[in-house]
């Protein structure tokens, strides 16, 4: 039997309707109009039949780069680069995980535990978008799901990835201390309680805006992507499995890590991954905390297009 993480029955009703009840095909979706007209955003079938958005914009005939932003995020996390003339040159892709953006949201705690359906979302993602042999760039705990990817459909149809502050589970991270502080701060995260949830939320914003103030209008992108996700996503998505260090042998394709100078996610143990793979590099920005993508967006895009360019 399913694990169902207990909400209102009304709220299990709309949140876990199979795909087929919103379209044969895709549901395409209007976007604003003017300089990114292009851009579009539409539902594909994936993992296990769930709705799962898609956003596609830029250069139809260039390389093609599928995004994936972190727990807690959306595809809004990478208006910087859908802004940018990243998009002149390459073909942009990106995904709301499944529990995030406009993706559904269901209720069953087995649907983000399982790797294979992140796989699928991913997988489905790149086959509805028309790309081929993209690149897959994913932010901090988007790289566990591009390892799923990589765990169930290979390296075959992608030409690269980049790990933007993750390793993506290659390593397994240590344990954190579990005391009474932790737990609290948990609970609070995945508070059934709207306004216990909104607190914590603009709390991690804060985090997540540390390398300085951003427009308050960019800020409330940062904040509304978190907001967007559901407490029981928050509790489901600590269940997933993270250890992929049996991956490490199967990544024969070039692997870019992205780190930025004054934090990281621990220089030593990338250095230590980057080491066994075959094809890895590391590209250090001077700063941006966990969001380097977002207040170094030039800097950042410069590194990813030369790593492309350069496989």
């Amino acid at each position: 039997m399913r694990r169902l993480i207990h909400v209102a029955g009304a709220m299990a009703i709309v949140f876990a309707v199979p795909f087929t009840a919103f379209a044969d095909d895709h549901l395409e979706v209007e976007t604003a109009p003017g300089a990114e007209a292009e851009k579009r955003t539409f539902m594909v079938e994936g993992g296990g039949g769930l709705p799962i958005a898609v956003t596609v914009a830029g250069n139809p005939e260039g390389p093609a780069i599928v995004f994936m932003h972190s727990l807690m995020g959306s595809t809004m996390n990478w208006e910087k680069q859908y802004e940018s003339d990243l998009g002149k040159t390459h073909r942009l892709v990106s995904l709301d995980m499944r529990g995030h953006g406009a993706s559904a949201k269901p209720v069953f705690a087995g649907s983000y535990t399982d790797p294979r359906l992140h796989a699928e979302d991913i997988a489905a993602a790149i086959k509805a978008s028309g790309v081929e042999k993209p690149t897959l760039v994913a932010w901090a705990y988007g790289g566990l799901n591009v390892m799923d990817y990589v765990r169930h459909y290979g390296t075959d149809g992608v030409s690269g990835i980049v790990l933007v502050e993750a390793n993506g589970g290659l390593e397994p991270t240590p344990e954190p201390i579990k005391d009474a502080a932790y737990r609290a701060r948990i609970a609070r995260s995945q508070s059934a309680d709207l306004a216990t949830l909104r607190q914590w939320t603009w709390e991690f914003g804060d985090y997540l805006m540390r390398a300085g103030p951003l427009p308050q209008e960019e800020a409330e992108i940062i904040r509304t992507s978190s907001m967007l996700v559901p407490h029981w996503v928050r509790a489901a998505m600590r269940d997933r499995p993270t250890d992929n260090s049996d991956l490490v042998e199967t990544l024969e394709v070039p692997v870019l890590f992205v780190v930025t100078v004054e934090e990281g996610i621990g220089r030593e143990m990338i250095e230590r991954i980057a080491g066994k793979l075959p094809d890895a590099e590391i590209a250090t920005i001077p700063n941006g905390g966990s969001l380097s993508f977002w207040y170094e967006t030039e800097r950042f895009n410069e590194i990813v297009a030369d790593f492309i360019a350069g496989k």
